[in-house]
């Protein structure tokens, strides 16, 4: 009887006609896909092999009897069998066959004990392993090419999230970053008491220096005020870009607001050393603006607010200093958050001219409105 399932089988027994193992009819052995030998245990000789053994060994038919069979099985243990040798009641393992031509195949053999008439038999199968080697190298390439798309999808990801919380240009969080971590530092410094600071940046000059020398001097600028800035504040503090020349930094965990100033007196002196770039210095002074919670703002929207007021009174006093928001600011008329123009920034840095001319009636000399 033999049974199987896939590469790996037994075959438990077989009966015989009574005249012995010549008798015996091969009809279920050349029945099977693929190849069987009965070998004599004591001399480890072929007795049988039906015709697949030959196909995959590309032997003539009846060539293998007689012949050892570590002649074309197991040449690497010819004198030691995992059966009669070891004891083993079976032996599954991978093993070579030595085909007529010399060269050597893969397979996949199955032997087990079997005693006829009292003479003891080796019952083995063997499968060529060489297609499932190939199926196998097929599926681990395609494993790895698999993984390779995995990490290269993965690298996009990150990358286009990086770009969604990141200034493209300096590498610094942008505002979205900047304020998701606000928030969470406002509600852990609610918890541990501590005070929180943010400083509003805003470059004086920056403007015409990108104006006269280009936008690629300009952006080294940045980069080189973005890194300057990293420099000075702790690893634990942020530095986000936010707008062209717009700088904000949170200065968490402090203990006082003389800390918190110490801070901004070393940002400013920074800028007294130039930037140099292709050869040259440029000089940049900043005006900032100081909020600190908790006495400065709830939250973080009203905490940028105010550091951005306290920023545009610090350029009002002459730019190149800090100041720390008071509730007296709002009362400004003037305010920039009030009249939420750009043009307005834009004026008070002494940017950009204002020239206004007259509208006139076409039939009458009367001007209606400048």
């Amino acid at each position: 009887m033999v049974s199987g399932i896939g590469n790996s089988f037994q075959l438990h027994s077989i009966n015989p006609k009574e005249n012995g193992i010549s008798d015996f009819s091969p009809v279920i052995f050349e029945a099977l896909g693929f190849g069987v030998v009965i070998v004599d245990a004591d001399t480890h000789c072929i007795v049988y092999a039906n015709s697949k053994i030959y196909g995959i060994g590309g032997y003539s038919e009846g060539a293998l009897i007689g012949h050892a069979c570590h002649g074309l099985l197991c040449p690497a243990e010819a004198e030691n069998c995992p059966i009669t040798e070891e004891g083993q009641s079976v032996d599954n393992s991978e093993r070579i066959l030595v085909r007529a031509d010399g060269t050597r195949l893969s397979i996949i053999k199955t032997a087990v004990p079997m005693t006829l008439e009292g003479k003891n038999y080796l019952i083995e199968s063997i499968v060529d392993n060489s297609e499932r080697k190939q199926i196998q190298s097929e599926l681990t390439k395609a494993n790895e090419c698999l993984q390779k798309e995995i990490v290269k999808r993965k690298q996009i990801q990150d990358r286009i999230e990086h770009l969604a919380y990141h200034d493209h240009l300096t590498g610094l969080a942008n505002r979205l970053l900047f304020k998701e971590q606000l928030d969470h530092a406002v509600s852990l410094s609610s918890r541990m008491a501590n005070k929180l600071a943010i400083m509003f940046l805003d470059l004086d000059g920056f403007k015409m220096i990108n104006d006269t020398m280009g936008h690629a001097i300009g952006d080294q600028l940045l980069k080189e005020v973005s890194n300057r800035l990293v420099n000075i504040v702790r690893k634990s503090d942020v530095v986000a870009r936010i707008g062209g020349d717009e700088f904000v930094i949170m200065i968490g965990n402090q203990g006082n607001v003389e800390s918190i100033r110490l801070v901004a007196e070393k940002i400013l002196n920074s800028f007294r050393e130039p930037f140099k770039l292709n050869g040259h210095d440029y000089f940049l002074t900043t005006s900032i603006g100081v909020a600190i919670y908790p006495t400065d703002g709830e939250n973080a929207d009203i905490l940028i607010r105010n550091a951005d007021i306290a920023m545009y009174k610090a350029k009002e006093k002459g730019r190149n200093q800090y100041l720390l928001w008071t509730p007296g600011m709002k009362t400004n008329g003037n305010e920039p958050a009030k009249l939420g123009s750009q043009r307005y920034r834009i004026i008070e840095r002494k940017e950009m001219d204002s020239y206004y001319s007259p509208q006139m009636q076409c039939h009458e000399v009367e001007s209606l409105a400048f």
